[in-house]
């Protein structure tokens, strides 16, 4: 959405009376230029795992991933997609001033989207399914103190 408020917009004209509004989407920073709390947030739980096999690089299955998280190249990042996370700081107030009688919730991301996402394949799903879930509970509790990447929403358009 390069103007969320008026995709927004358009989803609630083209909806007929009680028709239904649901978004579940990335809501976090424009352009991905995290908040350095986040940042460093990130980078915290990412150093915890400094030397083990979570952060094996993927990719190679050699080397290690770092444990700083920083920001994208804004200007690289919209040159390689110009639609990505274009204006995604902004979603929430344009689904308020559209669907006013929304139910929104945060879903985190903080911990899996920024601190985990390169190194989730380095997780076994039943081994380190403990490990996970405390992961899942402080990105859940972090999102609860307003530090999160995505949201549902549901609405019902009124009249």
């Amino acid at each position: 959405m390069l103007d969320v408020d008026k995709a927004v917009e358009w989803s609630k004209n083209v909806l007929r009376s009680g028709g239904l509004f649901y978004m579940d989407d990335f809501i976090g920073a424009s352009r991905f230029q995290w908040p350095d709390a986040q940042l460093e947030f990130a980078t915290r739980i990412r150093k915890v795992f400094e030397d083990s096999k979570y952060l094996t690089n993927p990719r190679t299955s050699s080397g290690s991933l770092s444990t700083i998280i920083s920001r994208p190249n804004k200007n690289k990042l919209i040159e390689d997609d110009p639609s990505e996370a274009a204006d995604s700081e902004r979603i929430v107030d344009a689904i308020y001033k559209y669907f006013p009688n929304v139910e929104f919730k945060v879903t985190g991301g903080v911990v899996y989207h920024l601190a985990l996402s390169d190194m989730l394949n380095n997780f076994d799903e039943k081994d380190d399914k403990i490990l996970l879930d405390l992961l899942m509970i402080i990105d859940e509790l972090y999102a609860k103190l307003g530090q999160t990447h995505y949201g549902v929403a549901l609405a019902f358009k009124e009249g």
